[in-house]
């Protein structure tokens, strides 16, 4: 993994972790490429995948949903 992508995936738990605004966690997700994001995302503990997806507006959530193997995605849903 490059640097660039374990910052990412730093960011987003830091976020995460510290209870950041939905504003501030888009913000975030913004700037990151579409493969930084999945990579980020995956790094994230299922709880905090679950957050993440409770937290971002539900297109986000989605859009992020759709990307991920349907197995992983099937866990994730069902536990929220």
């Amino acid at each position: 993994m490059d640097n660039k992508t374990s910052d990412g995936s730093e960011r987003l738990h830091r976020l995460l972790q510290a209870q950041a605004s939905a504003l501030d966690i888009e913000d975030l997700l913004d700037s990151l490429p579409a493969s930084e994001l999945l990579q980020a995302v995956f790094h994230l503990t299922q709880d905090e995948q679950r957050t993440l997806l409770a937290l971002i507006s539900a297109e986000r959530a989605a859009s992020i949903v759709e990307e991920l193997p349907e197995s992983h995605a099937a866990n994730l849903i069902e536990h929220m």
